[in-house]
């Protein structure tokens, strides 16, 4: 994907960077430019034509009429998504939860992992990596979120809205509930009343309606308070203020292909927090998936007061999406086409500009793709529902995310200049790359302490079991 920094460049040329671009010439013109610019760019086409991926003669063709840097950063993103880095095998040991919730004992590939989320997903833990420490730089590691959450039923507020009483929204939302669950037969006429549209829609629906009017009769139409009810972890919890937690605004500059959306794993209104271990960014088709399959039922158990049962997470997340290797796999083939200078590329890495920069860039990256899900299942009283990494789009995002930390390695190779701090900023300026690596990554461990030490305290033991393979002991 091309990324913004590309499309600028194709627009504008840096008075230091005519060696690195050339202007394409019309079809008719028949000569060969031996300029040593020419000779990299056909040698990078070329490159492409020849390389694993195989690319079709009319993409090589497209590619070859963009820029030096658009075609460098292709280069690059085929050459890493061809070398061990990417295409090493996970491991991932089996994981259960209890009472048979997500059991699955048998993984492969990440494809087969997809496939076998279909059935609920459950990865299993890497356990050959090493657990991050407690201020040390965190190690990169897929792993797993499960919960597992009795629900009962609370009282749900209703007040008036809109010029609507208490009551009527009350009612309205429980009969809208019923009506989703009765639907009207598919040859039926829709009117503009539902009262009449209601009797076409059989006689349980319409004893069921009677019984909701019954439980309310008695409640004055002016009442500015009225209660129903709702599934809640606990009885009487009721969601706190929430706090901008979600990273889908982050997610959505990085790959803006798709409406992504700030969703919680347990629902905000059960009693769910506002949290990195419970709020991830997904596409708006996985989060209507998401409330239409698995929140729906247990949102109308709790509407009517019927038990809403047990309710069952598993989420798999990748820690480190763009590791470390990146970086230097990044140098290599801008070296090897020309896009960076190998002097000034070796003077650049010496800063701490250029540490900062690349740590910053990394994880930021990395946290935000940690908040997208590369897959998950919840089960409900009545089964379970799956999104797998094609509705999670984990891969298109992450295609975007290396693509950006490329250009930002790409032109940081390229500056020799150092960090000016003000006077009154104290920040230490980085000696090694491994400084500004605990800096950065010691924040999100930090968000991810704090985060799981909330989770572990906001819900009783006895209604709430939770665990991560990430840090399980806290």
């Amino acid at each position: 994907m091309k990324s913004s920094k590309i499309a600028q460049l194709e627009h504008y040329q840096h008075p230091t960077a005519k060696s690195l671009r050339t202007i394409s010439k019309p079809p008719e013109a028949r000569f060969i430019n031996n300029r040593p610019e020419s000779i990299a760019q056909r040698k990078l086409a070329d490159s492409i034509k020849h390389s694993p991926r195989q690319l079709a003669q009319s993409k090589t063709a497209n590619l070859i009429k963009n820029s030096s840097k658009q075609l460098a950063q292709r280069k690059i993103l085929e050459a890493m998504q061809g070398s061990a880095i990417l295409s090493a095998q996970r491991r991932q040991p089996t994981m259960q939860m209890k009472d048979g919730v997500f059991a699955n004992d048998d993984r492969g590939s990440e494809q087969e992992a997809d496939k076998t989320g279909e059935n609920a997903v459950q990865m299993r833990r890497d356990t050959s990596r090493k657990q991050p420490e407690p201020h040390g730089v965190i190690q990169r590691a897929k792993y797993s979120i499960e919960k597992r959450v009795s629900l009962t039923t609370a009282a749900k507020p209703w007040k008036e809205k809109d010029g609507q009483s208490a009551k009527k929204r009350a009612v309205g939302a429980m009969l809208a509930t019923l009506r989703e669950e009765y639907p009207l037969p598919s040859s039926y006429k829709k009117t503009q009343d539902n009262n009449t549209d209601d009797n076409f829609r059989g006689k349980d629906f319409l004893e069921r309606k009677a019984e909701i009017l019954k439980r309310f009769e008695d409640v004055d139409e002016s009442a500015t308070d009225v209660i129903s009810t709702r599934a809640s972890i606990e009885g009487d919890k009721e969601a706190g203020k929430r706090r901008s937690t979600s990273q889908a605004a982050d997610v959505s500059r990085i790959a803006p292909g798709f409406k992504w959306i700030g969703a919680h794993l347990i629902k905000r209104e059960w009693g769910g927090a506002d949290n990195m271990w419970n709020v991830v960014a997904w596409p708006q088709e996985a989060e209507d998936k998401w409330a239409d399959q698995f929140e729906k039922s247990v949102d109308t158990d709790g509407l009517y007061g019927r038990d809403p049962g047990t309710v069952g997470i598993a989420v798999t997340k990748e820690d480190d999406t763009i590791d470390k290797d990146f970086i230097d796999e990044v140098e290599k083939y801008s070296l090897e086409i020309g896009l960076n200078n190998s002097v000034t590329a070796e003077t650049a890495k010496q800063t701490g500009k250029f540490k900062e920069t690349v740590a910053k860039k990394r994880n930021y990256l990395n946290r935000a793709m940690e908040s997208i899900p590369v897959n998950a299942a919840g089960t409900n009283k009545l089964g379970t529902t799956t999104l797998s990494t094609s509705e999670t789009r984990y891969d298109e995002a992450k295609e975007s995310a290396k693509a950006e930390f490329a250009d930002t390695v790409t032109d940081a190779l390229a500056d020799t200049s150092e960090i000016t701090r003000h006077t009154k900023d104290k920040t230490p300026i980085p000696k090694t790359m491994e400084e500004a690596e605990k800096v950065e990554s010691g924040k999100r461990l930090k968000e991810r302490q704090k985060d799981w030490k909330e989770e572990k305290q906001n819900y009783r033991a006895d209604k709430y079991e939770f665990t991560n393979t990430l840090f399980p002991d806290g």
